[in-house]
């Protein structure tokens, strides 16, 4: 009597494995090269293509209604987003080049400052500090002299200088406009 060898179980597996492959491959072969189950896909794919397309639309509609951006809105600034950055990296290869070409030696590191650590020099003072208003002058003025800056006013019968600072700003403010 022949002995028989007991098969082991991964292999008992795998057996199984392969023939349930074979029978799910023949029917899949039977099924899937007929002519009506390729218009039932062709159907299928058009119809959720269709879908896709009803929803996004739908999707703008009311993202617009809420005056929020679409899909293809944010794509789109992306987009330029993008195109601005790479022009951007464009100028600042070229200010380099203008700078090194200039003195010889780059100082641009990027963000503003210096490339040895140092802070970027300040811009020059273009503005000029307003001039100062001059004390009014102690000097007896005389009839043909008509200065704003100083107002005389009578009071029983005595003649009083009153000079404030505000009418002397006004004084000198005028007539600077006056002179330009």
């Amino acid at each position: 009597m022949p002995t028989r060898k007991a098969k082991e179980p991964s292999e008992s597996a795998s057996e199984a494995i392969a023939s349930l492959e074979e029978r799910v491959d023949a029917i899949a072969t039977a099924v899937m090269g007929t002519e009506e189950f390729a218009k039932t896909a062709n159907l299928a794919a058009n119809l959720q293509l269709r879908m896709q397309k009803g929803m996004a639309g739908h999707m703008a509609r009311q993202l617009a209604l809420f005056n929020m951006p679409s899909r293809d809105d944010l794509t789109a600034l992306a987009e330029r987003v993008m195109t601005m950055d790479e022009r951007l990296v464009r100028i600042e290869e070229l200010l380099a080049r203008l700078v090194i070409a200039g003195d010889g030696v780059s100082n641009v590191a990027g963000n503003g400052a210096m490339a040895n650590g140092a802070a970027a020099p300040r811009p020059a003072r273009t503005r000029k500090p307003k001039p100062k208003v001059a004390a009014p002058s102690t000097a007896k003025r005389t009839s043909s002299d008509k200065g704003a800056s100083a107002k005389r006013k009578t009071t029983k019968g005595a003649t009083t200088k009153r000079t404030t600072k505000k009418t002397a700003a006004r004084t000198s403010t005028a007539a600077a406009t006056r002179a330009t």
